[in-house]
């Protein structure tokens, strides 16, 4: 799983857990209800600036959408198991899938910074 469909989950928790419905959030990201749904489904990239927007409309910080460890995305030790249970699961003994998480973190912190969100 990719870090944009990793994203996605987390939009859709984060959504789900503030009981906002997909149309709204559509609606106000101005884009239709099927093309929001291919967006929380990790099938249409997700740009920062799209993020941005969520977290506005959510009214949290642009860094609650980065998959981590202590969201609701699990972490996987057993490379045996790589199915979906209710969350998203990885095999955390991937060093490229870390690294590469670790570099996006970064990367959002820095342009949080410079957009002073």
């Amino acid at each position: 799983m990719d870090i944009n469909q990793l994203t996605a989950v987390k939009i859709k928790e984060i959504r789900l857990a503030l009981g906002y419905k997909s149309e709204v959030v559509a609606t106000q990201l101005g884009m239709s209800k099927a093309s929001y749904s291919q967006l929380e489904n990790g099938k249409t990239e997700i740009s920062i600036s799209r993020l941005n927007l969520i977290s506005k409309i959510f009214k949290l910080p642009l860094t609650s959408f980065i998959p981590t460890n202590n969201s609701g995305v699990q972490v996987n030790n057993d490379s045996s198991n790589n199915n979906f249970l209710n969350s998203t699961q990885i095999n955390n003994n991937d060093p490229k899938i870390i690294e590469v998480l670790q570099l996006t973190i970064q990367n959002l912190n820095a342009i949080i910074l410079k957009l002073g969100v």
